[in-house]
């Protein structure tokens, strides 16, 4: 009985567990961006214990869990901005919202991949003098 109340438990405090072990991974990723980007999971750990800390209790599980979830990622995003140069923190920002957003499923796959790569013709020539044949290859 005690072990079925854990379990239960466990499982409506999963979506927590998820987004910071996301967060964690994509922080750890930011090394693929500049060597100078090691985040250690001592260090991440603390800013984690510390947003459970921060988040505002509520009765309610459901709730309680959304609100650690929030704390957790404004908490990574706040610590992780502070080491990063200007230049790399809309990449950092972009790539965390994507993440979230594809493990959400609230964006498609196909759709995502084709925002990144988007494909173009460059062979076409442009029918119009104000698109460079880049711009026109781009428009199917």
């Amino acid at each position: 009985e005690n072990e079925t109340k854990i379990n239960e438990a466990r499982e409506l405090y999963r979506p927590a567990a998820e987004r910071a072990s996301l967060l964690f991974f994509i922080i750890n990723d930011l090394s693929k961006i500049n060597l100078m980007y090691q985040f250690s999971l001592k260090a991440f750990n603390s800013v984690f214990n510390k947003a459970m800390e921060r988040a505002e209790w509520d009765e309610d599980v459901r709730t309680r869990v959304q609100t650690l979830t929030e704390a957790i990622t404004y908490s990574v995003f706040l610590y992780t901005s502070q080491g990063l140069f200007e230049r790399d923190k809309l990449t950092f920002l972009s790539h965390t919202a994507f993440q979230i957003l594809l493990s959400q499923n609230l964006i498609d796959d196909q759709d995502f991949d084709f925002l990144l790569r988007f494909p173009v013709e460059t062979s076409r020539v442009s029918a119009v003098p104000f698109l460079s044949p880049h711009s026109w290859g781009a428009i199917k």
